[in-house]
């Protein structure tokens, strides 16, 4: 069966993906007339929604190339270590090295993918390649390498362990429904880690490894998330680590980054709740004939 179709929280309407990306083309023209070597060091740096705490920055710029030979300080509360190269020609071109260290994972993906569903800190590491002569042509261009570990934060949308619990308590098949509804149309889980590596091609980042160790269960994740468009196609599968001999569950999640939508597949584990009730309705009467001594 299936269960919810929904967010967590209520956000703001976003635009279509293909509407986000500017098509106009970028002009770098300026850079190839320019050169320098810059050294600079400041208390805040604020790149477009990115802002650096006490920057410590060297930029050189020759032969219409701009590179970012280094850039420390703190992102996102985080300590980050950052190099960039820009080319003006013959298209513009972006490569881009980052690491972040105990990063605030809630104000990254906030600012990264208007998202405020997770909080928790965040090792990230990432190396990122894209030519195109505009930020839409850049987007479908983008391929690279990135690797997540998550600790000590919480997904908000579901409630695993008190799904985990009242699960024990059952004792009417019908209201299974209901709990699946219920837990799966908010509050949060608390995890202890998430781990796993996304590649990234033609604007489209895929994991096929995503591990995350949550209160209650264990979650595998494997699919897409699609920039240009701004949607994601991922699926998850959930153990009950309290019932060991409980089938696992599905989560299907899709739709908009910012807005994502979710269909729970439940049907393995009706069945076997069916089972395990209809084997205490069996104990139950067979009790109450006196065969319990036999």
């Amino acid at each position: 069966s299936q269960a919810g179709t929904g967010t967590a929280r209520s956000q703001p309407k976003g635009r279509r993906g293909d509407e986000r990306w500017s098509r106009e083309a970028i002009n770098l023209g300026a850079l190839q007339s320019l050169d320098g070597d810059i050294k600079l060091a400041a208390k805040k740096l604020v790149f477009r929604r990115y802002p650096f705490e006490e920057p410590r920055l060297h930029l050189t710029l020759a032969d219409g190339v701009l590179r970012v030979e280094d850039l420390t300080g703190r992102l996102f509360k985080g300590n980050v270590g950052l190099r960039a190269t820009l080319n003006s020609r013959p298209l513009p071109g972006l490569g881009l090295s980052v690491q972040l260290r105990g990063a605030d994972i809630n104000q990254a993906m906030r600012t990264a993918l208007q998202l405020d569903q997770v909080s928790g800190l965040l090792d990230f590491t990432g190396k990122f390649q894209a030519a195109g002569s505009s930020q839409w042509d850049l987007v479908n261009a983008l391929s690279g390498k990135a690797n997540v570990h998550a600790v000590n934060g919480v997904i908000r949308g579901f409630d695993m362990k008190n799904f985990s619990e009242r699960l024990a308590r059952l004792n009417k098949a019908p209201d299974f429904l209901n709990l699946v509804q219920r837990a799966f149309s908010g509050g949060e889980t608390k995890y202890q880690r998430v781990d796993g590596t996304w590649n990234i091609r033609n604007g489209v980042a895929e994991t096929q490894d995503m591990l995350a160790q949550l209160d209650a269960s264990q979650a595998t994740i494997k699919g897409k998330v699609r920039l240009p468009a701004w949607n994601m196609d991922l699926r998850a599968v959930l153990r009950l680590t309290d019932h060991s001999d409980a089938p696992d569950m599905g989560v299907h999640l899709y739709g908009p980054l910012d807005q994502p939508r979710h269909n729970v597949k439940t049907a393995q584990l009706e069945r076997w709740l069916l089972a395990r009730l209809g084997r205490e309705l069996l104990g139950k009467s067979a009790k109450s004939k006196g065969l319990g001594k036999l």
